[in-house]
């Protein structure tokens, strides 16, 4: 039984003779115990008879390498046989190298990259030679776009350049809340994955202070001195490193039961950047997935520099369903969106919408159609976006606080333009890819109902 199970994410297979194939795997998350310490991105070797079948596929279980026995005719396959939506498996360099990361492709002396088609293996037989063939019909394709937000590596360029047009995208709402006031407003990022994002915010503010620039000096006329223009053309969007991480924390993988702990130890700030109740704080974040660590440790950190108002902005969509095809998201109480929606239910005297969505789901689980249907999507259907996340904004906010705290969240529509090649979004829509993704949908939901502090799947 191949012991690497649930592993985030990276996988190569080399030729290595007519016999031998070695596996390089960097094992970045893992839910077998102690895996991720021994491991935790660092590579490892083991060989295998070159005749083996090797699948690497995302299902229902999470990202999975099984090991079988093949047919002698075939060779060796890697084939993503389970996974019809995605070709977000591995990538060719070239006939004996195949791999998901580009430095491993760098590593190994690969000039070009080809994805291996939905639906398809890709096939290395005894003799060396690789050929792709379809082995089931391709759907539409669904690759992961909060992969591109948050867990892929920031130096790709295609993955820059989409998460600059992230934070580009959210500079028009920013500026309408700060109400164009660029003078007493602070720019920053936290944590570090959200640096990317925050360019693409701030050239968002660059793009607004240069036009302001040219029309206050054309409006001037003739009345231009020296000290005017210099003052003008001297103007910049205020930059700060706020808040500094300790790199070898790590809080959204941490386990749940030393998460809260660990959150309040995290981060520590930059004194002297903020003038007191004068500057209003916008700090953008990749994504907020729990809210556990901006509440229980950035807010109230942030607090400590005295600024007029906070404004924390999210690069991705409001995460408000599980996932389970590789990404530990699958509480629906762990979720600040969906605490923020069953807070406005309850609040406005409608948690009848709640009993209705459970009993639906009950019924379906008792006529196996558990998989059909996501009736989760339902509970948000009477708020807008702009209601949850100034629900959101109240929940993340500390009991006796008095700086004002707003939240700010990338739409969906943004999103696609920003990541155009992965379209899949069921954290943000519940629209999910397969049917299994409905089902542990459902199934978490009932957990929560239920009191049951356990994944749903």
């Amino acid at each position: 039984m191949n012991p690497f199970t649930n592993i985030k994410k990276q996988i190569l297979f080399k030729k290595i003779d007519d016999r031998k194939i070695a596996a390089i795997i960097n094992i970045i998350d893992s839910d077998k115990p102690g895996l991720n310490d021994k491991f935790s991105n660092k590579i490892i070797f083991f060989q295998c008879p070159i005749g083996a079948v090797y699948v690497y596929d995302v299902n229902t279980d999470g990202d999975t390498i099984n090991l079988v026995k093949p047919d002698p005719k075939i060779g060796n396959a890697i084939t993503n046989i389970n996974n019809p939506i995605s070709s977000n498996v591995v990538y060719i360099a070239d006939p004996n190298k195949v791999t998901k990361d580009p430095t491993i492709i760098d590593w190994f002396g690969g000039k070009s990259i080809k994805e291996i088609d939905p639906g398809a293996a890709l096939i290395i037989r005894k003799n060396g030679t690789v050929i792709q063939e379809e082995i089931r019909k391709a759907t539409a394709k669904k690759s992961c776009s909060f992969e591109r937000i948050y867990f892929s590596r920031g130096s790709d360029e295609k993955i820059y350049r989409e998460r600059i047009a992230l934070g580009n995208h959210l500079s028009k709402i920013v500026l309408e809340r700060i109400e164009k006031d660029l003078k007493n407003t602070i720019f920053s990022y936290i944590p570090n994955t959200a640096e990317v994002a925050f360019y693409g915010l701030v050239k968002g503010m660059e793009t607004y202070l240069n036009k302001i620039k040219v029309e206050r000096i054309l409006s001037w006329g003739t009345d231009v001195t020296e000290e005017k223009l210099e003052a003008m053309i001297n103007r910049k969007i205020r930059q700060e490193k706020i808040a500094i991480k300790d790199v070898k924390l790590r809080t959204f993988i941490t386990e749940d039961t030393n998460r809260n702990e660990m959150v309040q130890h995290v981060y520590d700030i930059t004194y002297g950047t903020v003038r007191k109740d004068e500057d209003t704080l916008v700090i953008i974040d990749d994504s907020i997935v729990r809210g556990t660590t901006l509440k229980e440790s950035i807010i109230r950190m942030l607090s400590r520099l005295g600024p007029k108002k906070i404004i924390v902005v999210s690069s991705a969509p409001q995460i408000r369903y599980p996932d389970c095809y590789g990404i530990d998201m699958s509480k629906m109480n762990d979720f600040i969106a969906f605490r923020a929606v069953i807070a406005l239910l309850n609040e406005k005297g409608m948690t009848n919408v709640i009993d209705q969505t459970y009993q639906k789901i009950i019924a379906l689980e008792a006529s196996n159609e558990l998989h059909t249907e996501n009736v989760v999507r339902q509970l948000y259907k009477p708020f807008t976006p702009e209601e949850i996340s100034d629900k959101i904004a109240q929940l993340i906010t500390p009991e006796n606080f008095n700086i004002p705290v707003e939240i700010i969240y990338q739409t969906i529509e943004d999103l696609h333009l920003c990541c155009p090649t992965n379209t899949g979004d069921w954290y943000f829509t519940g629209n999910y890819p397969t049917p299994g993704g409905n089902k542990v949908c459902n199934k978490a939901f009932v957990n929560y109902m239920e009191g049951k502090n356990v994944r749903g799947y």
